[in-house]
């Protein structure tokens, strides 16, 4: 029985972890949207659905006595690792297409 649980876990692990990776895929992919819509409206990205996933995940490794690559801590690393990570390309993108937007328009205007 306890192996069974243990299985469930495993599962359960990997099907949060298959929407924490998503969310991250959907956040890598922010950064592009956002500047494909430069001064046209606005994309929003929430945290809190990465969060949540991510939390469960933890959690669900924690009450199974997970180890190894699915132990909690390597988990709850892992994921905040790749969360800071998405969102400082988010900001590197951002910041970097925002600089060149802005010379292209500082040139445009002086030839103008």
């Amino acid at each position: 029985m306890n192996d069974l649980l243990v299985a469930i876990a495993y599962v359960a692990v990997l099907a949060c972890a298959g929407c924490f990776l998503s969310k991250i895929w959907f956040d890598f992919m922010l950064a592009y949207a956002v500047v494909a819509k430069a001064g046209r409206g606005g994309v929003s990205g929430f945290p809190l659905v990465e969060l949540l996933p991510l939390g469960l995940a933890v959690a669900t490794a924690w009450a199974a006595g997970l180890e190894g690559w699915f132990s909690p801590a390597s988990l709850g690393i892992m994921g905040l690792g790749l969360m800071g990570a998405t969102f400082a390309h988010l900001f590197l993108v951002c910041g970097v297409c925002g600089l060149l937007l802005h010379l292209r328009k500082r040139r445009d205007d002086a030839q103008a």
